[in-house]
């Protein structure tokens, strides 16, 4: 009988080497919003076995049960900046055939966080690479940051070939891949999304658990649901990435002949209004329609902690750490920037990649998630 069992770190590799699963998956960064997804679709796809390498001890990836089919998979702890931990955690010599690499590593500057971050990759390619390793590609997860959305405005609609003059990790990562795949015969894709939605296990970069853990303040304080942000904001169209759409967009880039060497833009293929889709959010949560208030949520939310942890205790929902001022201001470069936001997909589709989904429903449909998860009330 095959062993579909999860494995443990420093279990025997046998299970997850099994002829009915053709290509193993190395998941990088499987706790955060997409990497969760692309976790999920994965372990849903034929033919996959599935690593996911993590600094500690992670969250369960499971929701609503967990999923229909489970594939092999195995636990791997290591810091992606040393690599004698790196060769340690991948001494067994599992068959990794494709990264997904969705990891973001924070630090004090940008000069930093861009140093560190390659560093990341790099260490993780060297070892992948090393001997008679069968790794064929990497799917690098980017974002709209390529092109300057975290400095203002930026050119729109923005395409692949267009790049901020203004340095980011990003870019010099891409950069990476691409002398790695002048020199083996690694190739690499890469996505870039912008304002990704959907479920995870924790609020760090998730748009809309940050903006629930702030609606169940709202609750508790008896007051109407604001829109946090400016009215520019409120008005102006944008554009967002359901995290499943996400997830599949990057098992395609992973495996189409058409992707190898490439970067798409990926969204819903609509246009996301706040104030459209405001009263129905305020609706959800059982709370007043407010108005644009321009809250800075990173100097107004770290306060509510002890609040939360009362509602946690009222509602009996998983304990979820109250985010820092830092991943506040996260919300904030979400709800605040007064420009038109809109990334171009032409490019994905024409790849063959047909990405469409509902914003409006995709919201709603993920603050359900969150609440049967029971990480909201």
């Amino acid at each position: 009988m095959m062993e579909t069992s999860l494995s443990r770190a420093g279990d025997s590799v046998a299970t997850i080497n099994h002829p009915q699963f053709s290509r193993c998956a190395l998941v990088v960064g499987s706790t955060g919003t997409a990497g969760s997804a692309i976790y999920r679709a994965l372990n849903n796809a034929a033919g996959w076995s599935i690593a996911t390498l993590h600094r500690r001890p992670a969250h369960s990836l499971a929701e609503d049960g967990g999923s229909k089919e489970p594939s092999l998979r195995k636990a791997l702890y290591a810091d992606l900046l040393e690599p004698d931990s790196l060769h340690a955690a991948l001494a067994d010599g599992l068959p990794i055939t494709h990264l997904f690499f969705s990891a973001r590593l924070n630090a004090a500057t940008l000069d930093s966080e861009i140093e560190c971050n390659v560093q990341a990759l790099e260490n993780l390619l060297s070892e992948l690479l090393h001997g008679d390793n069968l790794i064929e590609r990497v799917m690098l997860m980017q974002g709209s940051k390529w092109y300057g959305s975290h400095l203002g405005r930026y050119l729109v609609p923005a395409v692949e070939t267009d790049q901020s003059a203004t340095p980011y990790y990003y870019h010099e990562q891409q950069a990476l891949l691409e002398r790695f795949a002048a020199t083996t015969e690694l190739t690499w894709s890469a996505l870039r999304p912008h304002t990704v939605l959907g479920f995870s296990p924790r609020p760090l970069h998730n748009i809309l658990f940050l903006m629930a853990l702030y609606a169940a303040i709202c609750a508790q304080r008896g007051q109407a649901l604001d829109f946090p942000g400016t009215q520019d904001r409120y008005v102006l169209p944008t554009t967002a990435t359901n995290s499943d759409i996400l997830a599949k967009a990057a098992v395609w880039a992973a495996t189409s002949a058409s992707a190898a060497n490439q970067a798409f833009n990926i969204n819903n293929g609509d246009v996301l209004s706040w104030q459209a889709i405001w009263p129905d959010i305020c609706n959800f949560f059982s709370l007043e329609v407010g108005k644009p208030a321009s809250l800075r949520l990173s100097e107004e939310m770290p306060r509510h902690q002890g609040a939360w942890s009362g509602i946690v205790n009222k509602y009996g929902l998983v304990g979820t750490a109250w985010p820092s001022a830092k991943e506040w201001a996260y919300a904030d470069g979400i709800f605040s920037p007064a420009r038109i936001d809109i990334i171009d997909t032409r490019k994905i589709q024409q790849a063959g990649f047909d990405c469409h989904a509902n914003t409006h429903q995709s919201i709603i449909g993920i603050l359900h998630r969150l609440r049967r998860a029971r990480l909201i009330p």
